[in-house]
């Protein structure tokens, strides 16, 4: 007794070729689709990881996801010393980013960068976020980076009172006194000072 086949295959031969053909097709199709979106997501996370943060000046940190620089300097250091920063994975992880990117130039905190900079594990990321400094943060931060010229890191001290401007003559006394010393960076700071300082009124 013959019995007629039925279903998707009833067609013999022709017919399953036809049906493998459109089952690569439809295989081909789906991966070109996974490839571009895939390449689209890494575009994206080059383009749109977070950008350095403009420090607006005044006491109050800034914060990137919640985290003060200070707090961020303490994930480098876990990750440094083997134990493992779930936030800085995360955010490595969608933007491809790392801290001296996305930690921006905050007025607040200097106290905690100098601090770095004398830190084998944090050194190079302080360095990296201090360089960011530019004219208006480094007015906001005359007083803390007066205190750092008796420190250990003087010569980034000078370097940032030098972009601070007219600002910075409350650092012109203890910068004096370093020159008195022998300090090329401190004479040199002084001379800048005193060139770009506004006079007082008659």
């Amino acid at each position: 007794m013959n019995i007629e086949p039925k279903g998707v295959f009833a067609g013999g031969p022709a017919l399953r070729g036809v049906v493998s053909r459109i089952l690569g097709l439809a295989a081909l199709l789906m991966l070109a689709v996974m490839g571009f979106t895939y390449i689209s997501g890494m575009v994206n996370r080059a383009d749109d990881g977070p950008k350095p943060i403009r420090a607006s000046i005044g006491p109050k940190p800034i914060l990137y996801e919640g985290k003060t620089t200070a707090q961020w300097l303490r994930e480098v250091k876990n990750v440094r010393t083997g134990k493992p920063s779930s936030d800085l994975k995360s955010i490595r992880y969608r933007t491809g980013w790392g801290p001296e990117h996305f930690i921006g130039a905050d007025p607040a905190a200097i106290p905690d960068l100098f601090a770095a900079l004398n830190d084998g594990d944090l050194y190079e990321v302080a360095w990296r976020i201090l360089n960011k400094f530019t004219s208006d943060e480094c007015k906001g931060a005359v007083p803390a980076l007066v205190k750092e010229l008796d420190g250990p890191q003087c010569r980034w001290a000078i370097e940032l009172l030098k972009r601070s401007g007219p600002e910075a003559k409350q650092a012109i006394p203890a910068l004096r006194g370093l020159a008195q010393k022998g300090d090329v960076k401190a004479v040199e700071a002084l001379k800048h000072l005193e060139a770009t300082e506004v006079p007082s009124p008659p």
